[in-house]
């Protein structure tokens, strides 16, 4: 089941407490729904610790399997890509004993991680195997648990399927006398309803999940629950249920000691008192006066996105930061509101960029795993060669020194790969301590190149042919962005984001994105012809300053902000299909060299009313 999060007060405030199901239906798309795929225990670092202790301790069998898949589980709220780490070696183990139900256990960790990462295709493809694994033997409960996440799957574009996969799963929950399944099943429902403004419904299965967890004492459950009913109240105007609710999921969460629900239901009481506090048809009172009540409000979000960035749940914290600055606003502290702005801004960077760094993850516990590997290896020689310890020394000798030589090549290998994430230059700086990197750039041009229609492309297509696809673009766009000496900074999802003059300075950095962005949409056309397929891109260009630096302890990301790249966005963004849409002052950096006709004159988001240009070609 899935707790909803209740955020971001500037957008809300516009559509709270109408009249009509039309503002009601916009009320519904600011609302965040995190994943929270099963009613289970937080699992704490000391928690984690003690299942890699045992883990470390077994034999590879199924008994390994088992921990391991847990291991994956324990992840999969906080740090999901750590969560696919341990469910692919659960794989690779369960194949390499050939043990099938292993195997879909793994399948299913796995599945489960991508979906806390958003990763729906390699999710779908996950649960499909492991379905086709649980149907063969007859698990009931699993099928049934199978069919609830494929449920999960298809919730973010097909409400009706999504509704199908659960009934399917509720129906065989139900024939097992499983109430835990029952329940969870009730509460994606609710929340599919609750996607869809049908309160009503919502509600009845919020209700319906909450009794099942109650018949057997599940207070995971209950909070969960609990806290989604109150939000049911919250945008219904029921501010007295509201409140009462939120206090109990809070309650039942502080008793628990379940740190994931408190930053929830923490964040959601804040936003509550925030949401009575701007809604002026109402005659509910708040005990306090409106600073109090703002100041009561930042004290929850505060303690909410405290304990999101204990947890590494950037989703959490990200969201409610949003809310505080609009809450220091309303009191008047600008300053504030600027900071936590800022840090709004700064997380949902980092969420963006934690999906770029997953491959060095991969690297580094593929080692860990070849080490494990050997050492078993040396355990069982030392058993079965006990009176032979010449040729003892000599196997043990012979394995160090090759984990020796693989740590070396793993070593290059990851110094290669910091290369591949990082530019050149700042790769150097952090090898030799620099940190943190943060420059001004004062001369710079951001390029911003976003694929038209891609959501409902990946709805109807093959996701191995949708990634092969991007795959080959993105492979085109990089080898035109290097040629012309211009930095890829991230691509997230089809949008791919480029930069010239950056980290290293470009006298001709407007000019070399002109003529990237022209190559990249000639670029285009061949690829339509390649995959048969109407695809395009809008492009979106602008040059000035920015601040360019390097986020994070462990796993770096460089990155560039500022009003430039804000602006770049927003002409890909309210761009034409097929076309470079740019300010007038990139245009007027090169107007000399390059032919511009006459755009639109435009409200710009963050910028007001501008004029904007279109760029054609080079004047040869």
């Amino acid at each position: 089941m899935q707790p909803i999060v209740l955020g971001n007060t500037t957008l809300i405030r516009y559509f709270v407490h109408t009249y009509t199901d039309i503002m009601k239906l916009k009320m519904t798309v600011v609302l965040l729904v995190c994943i929270n795929i099963c009613y289970a225990q937080q699992y704490t670092s000391s928690d984690i610790d003690s299942l890699k202790n045992i883990a470390s301790k077994q034999q590879i069998d199924s008994s390994n399997v088992n921990t391991i898949c847990e291991l994956a589980i324990a992840y999969y709220r906080t740090a999901p890509d750590s969560g696919l780490i341990y469910g692919f070696e659960a794989l690779r183990i369960s194949k390499k004993s050939e043990w099938e139900i292993g195997q879909a256990k793994a399948y299913k960790v796995i599945a489960i991680n991508y979906i806390a990462l958003s990763e729906y295709a390699k999710a779908l493809e996950n649960l499909l195997a492991a379905l086709e694994v649980y149907e063969k033997y007859n698990y009931d409960r699993e099928v049934a648990s199978i069919y609830n996440k494929l449920g999960l799957v298809y919730a973010r574009n097909d409400n009706s399927k999504a509704l199908s996969y659960y009934q399917k799963s509720l129906d065989l929950y139900q024939k097992i006398n499983d109430i835990n399944g029952v329940a969870q099943v009730y509460g994606n429902m609710g929340n599919v309803y609750f996607s869809t403004t049908n309160y009503a419904k919502a509600l009845s299965n919020y209700n319906l999940a909450l009794e099942q967890c109650r018949k057997h004492n599940d207070n995971y459950g209950i909070a969960q629950n609990v806290q989604n009913i109150a939000m049911i109240n919250t945008v219904e105007a029921n501010y007295k249920e509201a409140l009462k609710n939120n206090e109990l999921a809070i309650d039942i969460n502080e008793k628990l000691n379940n740190q994931y629900g408190l930053a929830i239901s923490y964040g959601n009481l804040g936003v509550l008192y925030m949401y009575i506090l701007q809604d002026s048809t109402t005659n509910f009172k708040l005990p306090y006066d409106k600073n109090t009540s703002l100041k009561t409000a930042i004290h929850y979000l505060e303690k909410s996105v405290n304990i999101a960035q204990n947890l590494g749940a950037l989703d959490i914290a990200q969201n409610f930061y949003k809310d505080l600055s609009d809450a220091e606003k309303m009191l008047g502290n600008n300053g504030k509101a600027l900071e936590y702005y800022k840090l709004y801004s700064l997380y949902k960077d980092s969420v963006y960029s934690r999906k770029r760094l997953q491959r060095m993850s991969y690297l580094e516990t593929e080692r860990d795993i070849y080490i494990k590997d050997k050492q078993i290896q040396i355990n069982n020689l030392k058993l079965e060669k006990r009176n032979n310890q010449i040729i003892l020394i000599g196997a043990g000798s012979l394995l160090l020194m090759l984990s020796l030589v693989f740590l070396y090549k793993e070593r290059r290998k990851s110094e290669n790969l910091l290369l591949n994430i990082l530019p050149n230059a700042v790769a150097k700086r952090l090898k030799n301590k620099e940190h943190p990197i943060a420059d001004n750039l004062p001369e710079v041009s951001v390029l911003f190149a976003d694929m038209v229609g891609f959501t409902k492309y990946t709805t109807e297509s093959n996701p191995k042919h949708i990634v092969n696809m991007l795959n080959d673009i993105f492979t085109v766009f990089d080898e035109i962005v290097e040629k012309n000496g211009l930095e890829k900074i991230k691509t997230i999802g089809d949008c791919y984001m480029a930069a010239a003059g950056a980290p290293n300075s470009m006298s001709n950095h407007a000019a070399a994105a002109a003529i990237t962005a022209i190559e990249i949409k000639k670029s285009v056309n061949n690829l339509k012809e390649k995959y048969g397929i109407n695809i395009d891109f809008r492009i979106g260009v602008d040059c000035g300053q920015a601040i360019g630096g390097v986020l994070g302890k462990k796993k770096f990301v460089y990155d560039i902000w500022g009003d430039t790249v804000n602006t770049a966005s927003r002409m890909e963004s309210t761009g034409i299909a097929g076309k470079i849409h740019c300010t007038e002052n990139f245009k007027e950096a090169l107007e000399h060299k390059f032919l511009f006709s006459r755009g639109e004159y435009m409200q710009i988001k963050g910028k007001g009313m501008m004029q904007t240009w279109f760029l054609e070609r080079s004047i040869d």
